[in-house]
C-alpha cells in the first residue's frame, strides 16, 4: 500500500470473517499506530450489561456486522469506517459508579461527541477530504440517537415521545439538523446510519437483565428497533 490510508482502509473494508483479526500481530501494531485513542481500545473493559465484548472486539464485530449488499455506491466504505471509530471516545467519556453488588458499572454518557473529535483528528491526519469526513461524522454522532425509542404496544396508537413513528423519528432527526447544520444531514444519511445501529446491536450482549431478573433488553430487539426506526426514515424520504 502506498500510503497509511490506502492500508486503513483495505483493512477496514475486508471480508467480514476477516475482520475481528485485526486485533492481532502486525495489522493491529499498525492501527494502534495511527493514534493513542486507537490503541486505548483493546482490553478496555466496558464493564456494562450490555456489552459482552471489550471496546475493540465490540468495535470489530460491528463493523464485521454491517450488511455490504444493503449498501449502494460508496457506502458500505464509509460505514465501516464510522464503525471502527463509533465508540472511540467511550474512554475519555466514561463515567464510574459502584453498584448496590459492589460492582463497578461504567456509562458513557456524550461518547459519541467524544469519537467525533477523536475521528476528526484521525481522518484528517490520514489525509481524507473533507466530505467523507462530513459523511462519517454524521454516522458516528448519530449512531445512538434512537437508543431509547420503542415499540408501541400492540395494536394501540402511543403519544410516548419515544415511540417509533414518523412524527417523533422526524423530531430527532430535525434536531438533529439543528445542532449540527454544517453536516447537511440527509435522510440517506440517517437510513445509512441505522445499519450501523443494527450491527451495533448485534454485537451487543445477547440478553440484558434488570437487577430482578426481568428481560431488559436483547440483540433481537436493538436489531428490530434499528430496522424499524430505518424504515419509518425511508418511508419519509419517499413522502417528500
Amino acid at each position: 500500500m502506498n500510503t497509511d490510508k490506502e492500508r486503513f482502509e483495505a483493512l477496514l473494508c475486508a471480508s467480514a470473517d476477516e475482520i475481528p483479526g485485526l486485533a492481532e500481530g502486525e495489522t493491529w501494531s499498525f492501527l494502534a499506530g495511527l493514534d493513542p485513542d486507537i490503541a486505548a481500545m483493546k482490553g478496555y473493559d466496558q464493564k456494562h450489561p450490555y456489552h459482552c465484548y471489550d471496546l475493540l472486539m465490540h468495535t470489530l464485530h460491528t463493523a464485521a456486522g454491517l450488511d455490504k449488499s444493503r449498501l449502494e455506491g460508496d457506502a458500505f466504505r464509509i460505514l465501516r469506517i464510522a464503525a471502527f471509530l463509533h465508540d472511540i471516545g467511550k474512554p475519555a467519556s466514561v463515567q464510574e459508579k459502584t453498584t448496590a453488588y459492589g460492582t463497578v458499572l461504567r456509562s458513557f454518557h456524550g461518547h459519541a461527541e467524544y469519537s467525533d473529535t477523536s475521528a476528526c483528528r484521525i481522518l484528517a491526519r490520514l489525509g481524507y477530504d473533507d466530505e467523507d469526513i462530513r459523511k462519517i461524522r454524521i454516522r458516528i454522532l448519530a449512531h445512538d440517537l434512537f437508543l431509547a425509542f420503542h415499540f408501541a404496544p400492540a395494536g394501540e396508537t402511543s403519544r410516548d415521545r419515544l415511540t417509533i413513528s414518523e412524527e417523533n423519528v422526524m423530531r430527532v432527526i430535525d434536531r438533529f439538523r439543528r445542532n449540527y447544520p454544517e453536516l447537511r444531514a440527509s435522510l440517506d444519511d440517517f437510513a445509512d446510519t441505522m445499519l450501523l445501529s443494527a450491527a451495533d446491536g448485534v454485537a451487543h450482549s445477547a440478553f440484558v437483565f434488570n437487577p430482578d431478573g426481568t428481560l431488559r433488553d436483547s440483540r433481537e430487539y436493538m436489531l428490530a428497533r434499528a430496522e424499524a426506526v430505518r424504515e419509518v426514515i425511508l418511508r419519509c424520504k419517499e413522502d417528500l
